[in-house]
């Protein structure tokens, strides 16, 4: 299968496999998205990406709640963002299903294979390590990695 490219309008590219292209309508694009490979989107009507943004192949977009990514920031291959999980205050025999938006401001890199988890916002122009797994908020500016999560040094 040939890689395609496809412009969904003069100011977002897609460059991918796709086979299903409805689903892209209902994401809120910025000026200038770069959507690189194959992504595995859903919740689509709940993903907002901002202007000059890019998603690398294998990105997972799982939006059962707002997902919304800021202006100029990298979403790196193979990175994960999930709004829902399972409650783990109620037993194991009835643990319901739970979402929570995540909101990535202007600038942020997230880096190869990182999860990033319900309810997280990350703040302008920090970076998440690759294969790091992001469980509270990320003040801006900071570099942050490791399983959980943890700062590792200021970026001013």
């Amino acid at each position: 299968m040939s890689l395609k490219k496809i412009v969904i309008s003069k100011y977002v590219v897609i460059k991918s496999n796709l086979r299903k292209i409805k689903y892209w309508k209902y994401i809120k694009f910025g000026k200038g998205v770069y959507l690189d490979g194959k992504l595995i989107i859903r919740g689509s009507n709940n993903i907002e990406i901002g202007n000059y943004s890019r998603l690398s192949e294998g990105v997972v977009l799982n939006a059962r709640d707002k997902i919304k990514i800021g202006k100029y920031c990298h979403i790196s291959s193979y990175a994960q963002l999930h709004t829902g999980g399972l409650d783990l205050t109620r037993p194991y025999t009835s643990r319901p299903h739970i979402s929570k938006p995540i909101i990535i401001e202007d600038g942020v890199w997230v880096c190869s294979g990182a999860i990033i988890l319900p309810g997280v916002k990350i703040g302008e122009g920090s970076v998440i390590a690759a294969g790091a797994v992001v469980t509270k908020n990320v003040p801006p500016y900071e570099l942050w990695g490791g399983v959980p999560a943890n700062k590792i040094r200021s970026l001013k």
